[in-house]
């Protein structure tokens, strides 16, 4: 495999090489982003299909050009479930928000990581609309822009800023539904502010910065999360499932939050915890 993908160092050349096609890949679709929401299914599906595709192709191109022996997978076709390789591959998420993509909304991402099995190593998130990009290496930190990026300081729960991502596109499992809602339910009274920023990848890049202090999510979309959660984690953040189960299993959901405020947070949605 490519020496410069399986030991991906902070400061060498990777990152000013993947930045700026990242960067062409989000300029393109904010291009062709509709100016308002549609309400036709057809057409809302056709036009997220064909900047995906449009989008993936062309930055597909460029990674082969560069490293031919590293597959290129997409990842919204199977959200809860990664490609079964063991060695270097890229996931890329072209539209990580298509719901926000398709109303004219900001709050959508594209996407790259680099995994090596089940492992990031490098992952990538450009926010088109504001055009900046965020970055982390495994082991090495994360970045937004070329600075350095922090969680925050675990504020008390009372006065925490939490993001999180509600169910939708019906029809969806009542299961899942009322899961949120009693996460929510209890939530809500217990901080300052619940907030839904968009995608989840963006929410947990904010969280890296600590213009979110936490982020969390029902269900199970892994591949969907790893960009993110590999930013918010080497921005110091505790990445865990809402409970016992582990992270990545059915029903796990995600938390993301800095350490002290991670175990309230657990604390508040326990069976039992007092509202």
């Amino acid at each position: 495999m490519p020496h410069d993908l399986c030991t991906p160092q902070a400061g060498d050349p990777l990152l000013e090489r993947l930045l700026p096609l990242l960067r062409e890949a989000g300029q393109r679709l904010l291009s062709r982003q509709p100016s308002r929401a549609r309400h036709d299914a057809s057409l809302m599906r056709q036009c997220v299909d064909d900047a995906g595709t449009s989008t993936l192709r062309q930055l597909g191109q460029a990674l082969r050009a560069q490293w031919p022996d590293v597959p290129v997978f997409p990842a919204g076709l199977t959200p809860d479930r990664l490609p079964a390789v063991t060695g270097l591959y890229w996931l890329c998420d072209p539209l990580d928000g298509a719901i926000q993509y398709l109303a004219g909304l900001p709050m959508w991402t594209c996407n790259l990581t680099l995994m090596q099995g089940a492992e990031p190593l490098l992952a990538l998130v450009h926010d088109a609309c504001l055009d900046r990009s965020y970055h982390a290496l495994r082991g090495q930190g994360a970045g937004c822009d070329g600075e350095a990026i922090r969680c925050s300081e675990a504020p008390p729960l009372a006065l925490s800023t939490l993001g999180t991502s509600f169910p939708n596109v019906p029809p969806r499992p009542q299961a899942e539904v009322d899961d949120f809602l009693g996460h929510l339910a209890r939530t809500v009274p217990a901080v300052l502010a619940q907030r839904w920023i968009g995608s989840a990848t963006l929410s947990l890049a904010l969280v890296a910065c600590g213009r979110l202090d936490a982020y969390w999510e029902c269900g199970r979309h892994l591949v969907d999360w790893l960009p993110g959660l590999l930013i918010a984690r080497e921005a110091g953040a505790t990445v865990s499932g809402l409970g016992t189960v582990p992270l990545g299993e059915p029903g796990s959901g995600l938390l993301a939050a800095p350490a002290a405020l991670h175990r309230q947070l657990l604390g508040l949605w326990q069976p039992g915890a007092p509202r």
